[in-house]
C-alpha cells in the first residue's frame, strides 16, 4: 500500500457512494486540503532531501492521520463497504511513513551542522 492521495481519496468517496452526500461534508472538510498538503511536502522532499522539506513532511503525514482519524470518530463506516478498511489501510502506512521520516531526522541535523562547519571554515 503507498501513501494516498487526493485523487485516490476523491476515488474511493465515489466508490462508496459519499462523495455528493452533504451528510459526509463535515467530516470529510479536513481531509482533502490534509491531503493536499501532504502530496505538496512530500514532492518537495523528494526535490530538495533537507531538514526543512523533512520537518515540513512530517507535519504534513501527522496532518493526514489526524484528518483520517476525525473523519472515522465522526462517522459510523459499518455500512460503507471497503471505506474504513482502506482508510485504516492508509493511516498505517502514513504512521509507517511518519515514523520513517522522524528517524531521518538526526542524520539530516548532522549533516547540516557539517555543512555549516564547512562553510565556517573557510571565513
Amino acid at each position: 500500500m503507498a501513501l494516498p492521495t487526493q485523487t485516490q481519496w476523491n476515488t474511493l468517496k465515489s466508490n462508496a457512494g459519499i462523495a455528493k452526500s452533504a451528510w459526509w461534508k463535515p467530516a470529510d472538510a479536513a481531509v482533502g486540503p490534509a491531503l493536499k498538503k501532504l502530496e505538496g511536502a512530500k514532492a518537495t522532499w523528494k526535490q530538495k532531501k533537507d531538514r526543512a522539506s523533512a520537518g515540513d513532511y512530517i507535519i504534513a503525514l501527522k496532518g493526514v492521520h489526524d484528518a483520517f482519524t476525525k473523519f472515522l470518530k465522526k462517522k459510523d463506516l459499518s455500512a460503507a463497504g471497503p471505506l474504513k478498511t482502506q482508510i485504516e489501510g492508509w493511516m498505517n502506512e502514513v504512521a509507517t511513513k511518519h515514523s520513517a521520516m522522524q528517524a531521518k531526522l538526526p542524520a539530516l541535523d548532522k549533516a547540516k551542522a557539517e555543512e555549516l562547519l564547512d562553510i565556517m571554515k573557510d571565513l
